[in-house]
């Protein structure tokens, strides 16, 4: 729901809060979200950078990181921003509840609350603490449940014990 973010984003007070909004990727909808930045006065601080090999770099060179949409399964974006230390907005859709605490490491929304998005937003950018401290909580929950070495460990941990249960309940493998 890129073009709900650009709608939300285009309702903060940027005299206030001077950012901009940088979209990574492509899609069909790209020259819809295009027209919609211009016609709500707002292409000047919304950026569309296309496909990109550098997204670590610049998620570390960001503040917020949002993701709106309708369904998700388990967003490895989510995860690469929680690796990157930011705060996260996103839709309360699949799997993203597993990964944002919503108050703690970031905020969820219902998909269509452009007014939520743009609230929670602008909290995040009036409070410079409150975004490190959301960040490191997610930060801090990305290295205990969802770091490669954490996966792995876990993965091999279940593999044992399916193992472990097939052979004690049908003697050894090779029968």
């Amino acid at each position: 729901d890129q073009a709900g973010l650009i709608r939300a984003f285009a309702q903060i007070d940027m005299s206030r809060w001077p950012s901009e909004l940088v979209f990574i990727g492509s899609g069909p909808h790209l020259e819809a979200c295009r027209k919609l930045a211009q016609e709500l006065g707002s292409a000047e601080r919304i950026h569309f950078l296309g496909n990109r090999n550098d997204v670590a770099e610049l998620l570390a060179q960001s503040h917020v990181f949002v993701l709106l949409s309708r369904y998700e399964g388990l967003p490895i974006s989510i995860l690469e921003a929680m690796r990157a230390g930011l705060p996260v907005i996103a839709s309360s859709v699949g799997g993203v509840p597993e990964l944002v605490d919503h108050g703690t490491t970031g905020f969820l929304v219902q998909p269509g609350q452009d007014g939520d998005v743009r609230d929670y937003l602008t909290n995040l950018l009036a409070s410079p603490n409150l975004r490190a401290t959301m960040g490191a909580n997610g930060r801090r929950k990305y290295l205990e449940g969802f770091s490669a070495q954490t996966m792995l460990a876990e993965t091999r941990m279940i593999y044992e014990r399916v193992l472990s249960e097939h052979t004690e309940s049908s003697g050894p493998l090779d029968q």
